[in-house]
């Protein structure tokens, strides 16, 4: 995918919903054994939204034949 618009709003999304994993996982600490939750769940959930979200972009962005 070759836009730079799509490029530059997919960043921007990541960039914040990055942070906010960061947060969730920080709040890992309190909760142990379960910390592995905190950290790997929001980053694999991010990645994703992110994934679809720049398709979705990308998919509207693009003229239909």
């Amino acid at each position: 995918m070759s836009s730079e618009m799509v490029w530059d709003k997919t960043h921007q999304l990541g960039g914040k919903l990055f942070k906010i994993s960061a947060l969730v996982a920080l709040a890992g600490i309190f909760f142990g054994q379960y910390a592995i939750f905190f950290m790997v769940g929001p980053a694999l959930l991010t990645a994703a939204c992110t994934f679809i979200y720049s398709y979705l972009e990308y998919k509207k962005e693009k003229p239909t034949v």
